[in-house]
């Protein structure tokens, strides 16, 4: 899902990280297949590029719920959501790897998008899929987009990345199944 010949070309702009210019948002969604009214749930949104994407899809009838670490990320996120009249985001501070602020079998969708490299993450990443399988919804889904376990002029380094095989043995610990795997 990279767009490697667009990277040098859409740097993200504003405060905080984000991998959005990195993938083909198009082709990311897709795969999410977001539906108005559903609850939407960003783990380390970072920025919020995905957030703010999911909010126009789940529409006012549903809810994005934004997590970050970073105030000053979550504070850009809620300043941006509000700028564009979207009352259905709420974005909040939270280390994710510690109890959610999320209510039991609430979110449609867990999204967790190129976080696993960091090292508090990885380390205690029991600790976070334990969070996700107790607010996903019974069907819900758990998706995790990470970038290619590949050197590349940017990023994390090749060996901080998780290949989909690293990120399966990891999930399917915590009763996840794995249904789909994108390139």
């Amino acid at each position: 899902m990279t767009r490697g010949d667009q990277a040098d070309t859409c740097r993200h702009k504003g405060s905080g990280p984000s991998s959005f210019w990195m993938q083909d948002p198009g082709l990311v969604f897709d795969q999410l297949a977001l539906e108005p009214g559903m609850h939407f749930l960003d783990l380390g949104c970072g920025r919020g590029d995905y957030s703010l994407e999911a909010a126009s899809r789940v529409g006012p009838g549903g809810l994005v719920t934004a997590l970050d670490v970073s105030v000053s990320s979550v504070k850009a996120l809620a300043e941006a959501a509000s700028n564009l009249g979207i009352k259905h985001l709420k974005a909040e501070t939270a280390d994710i790897i510690h109890d959610l602020p999320i209510e039991d079998h609430s979110a449609d969708l867990c999204f967790l998008s190129t976080v696993l490299h960091i090292p508090h993450i990885s380390r205690q990443l029991g600790g976070l899929l334990k969070e996700v399988a107790r607010v996903l919804k019974p069907q819900g889904r758990f998706i995790v987009l990470e970038c290619k376990k590949e050197e590349w002029d940017f990023g994390p380094p090749v060996e901080m990345k998780w290949s989909p095989e690293q990120v399966h043995g990891a999930v399917k610990k915590y009763g996840f199944q794995k249904i789909r795997f994108s390139e």
